[in-house]
């Protein structure tokens, strides 16, 4: 009984960041088309088909669904796609001698629901990895 709820709670938490990513996404779609003039970016409709084809591979198969939660919040980290309305995107500058190296643009929102999609999933990540690296080696 007690490792059927311990289960239940890791897919519950495995889930929050989907759920996260879902209701950002719906509340810009409704800001979009019913608040606003309905003007909406290549970036945000990216963002709403992922999403929504994110959602249908949960309902068949849960850790697939998961693994393309991670590759749609990496995407929206690196502002491929837009979840909000305004997007705001933070880049920054190292400088080394004389030549200077730029971070890719990334969306603090995006970034802080992949850094909790990272330490709630993490054993997956993990799993991914070990297998990644295994068939490297192979």
């Amino acid at each position: 009984m007690l490792e059927t709820k311990t289960k239940m709670n890791s897919k519950f938490l495995g889930i929050l960041p989907f759920v996260a990513l879902l209701s950002i996404v719906c509340n810009t779609c409704y800001l979009l088309m019913v608040e606003g003039d309905g003007y909406t970016t290549i970036k945000q409709i990216l963002a709403v088909v992922f999403t929504f084809a994110n959602l249908v591979i949960y309902f068949c198969n849960f850790r697939t669904g998961l693994m393309i939660t991670g590759i749609v919040l990496l995407v929206s980290l690196l502002s491929f796609i837009t979840l909000t309305v305004n997007s705001i995107s933070y880049s920054w500058f190292f400088q080394f001698g004389s030549a200077t190296i730029s971070t890719p643009n990334l969306n603090l929102l995006s970034l802080c629901i992949f850094l909790f999609y990272c330490i709630v999933n993490r054993s997956l990540i993990k799993e991914i990895v070990f297998k990644f690296f295994k068939w490297v080696n192979n």
